[in-house]
């Protein structure tokens, strides 16, 4: 088993409400769930397996996200910081996010340590629009501008064999 750390981190200001990756369509277990819903501890992994995420930089906790708590990111070094092994074919991502900023980094694996290279499984804001980045591949967008302000959910499922599907609010 490698470990990974998983970034959630922004280049502009974001706010963050809970980030679940999750296999359940194959019968796997949630790998971690995030809610952000305890302000003393932010981070908590809500599923059974206690990956913990720890706000580092410019990340705070804030009573204002979509449903309760949620992350707000500062657009500098601001990112919640979870170690733990995400699954590399078969695997859900979902997350609520919030911003007005169209060059936003939300989530984003690295092997090994930050700044060390190493990085896949892409999910960012290019132009106010949806993108996403697996392996060494290029990143596929959306046609969606979700840097309006407003809540978005947005969701990837990836599938070994069918490929990735994008869903917005929705």
């Amino acid at each position: 088993m490698k470990n990974f750390t998983l970034v959630l981190l922004a280049l502009g200001l974001v706010m963050i409400f809970g980030v679940a990756v999750q296999a359940k369509v194959t019968g796997l277990p949630h790998v971690y769930n995030l809610t952000f819903n305890d302000q003393g501890n932010p981070g908590k992994d809500s599923s059974e397996n206690g990956n913990n995420g720890e706000l580092k930089g410019g990340a705070k906790w804030v009573a204002n996200g979509y449903s309760g708590g949620g992350v707000q990111l500062d657009g500098n070094d601001g990112h919640v910081e979870v170690v733990v092994d995400v699954p590399e074919k078969n695997f859900t991502m979902g997350v609520w996010i919030k911003t007005d900023s169209g060059d936003v980094g939300i989530y984003s694996v690295l092997d090994g340590v930050a700044g060390a290279g190493g990085h896949d499984r892409h999910f960012f804001l290019k132009d106010g629009k949806i993108n996403f980045r697996t392996w060494k591949g290029p990143a596929w967008a959306t046609d969606r501008n979700v840097a309006d302000g407003k809540w978005h959910h947005i969701a990837l499922v990836a599938k070994d064999g069918a490929g990735q599907t994008a869903y917005v609010d929705g």
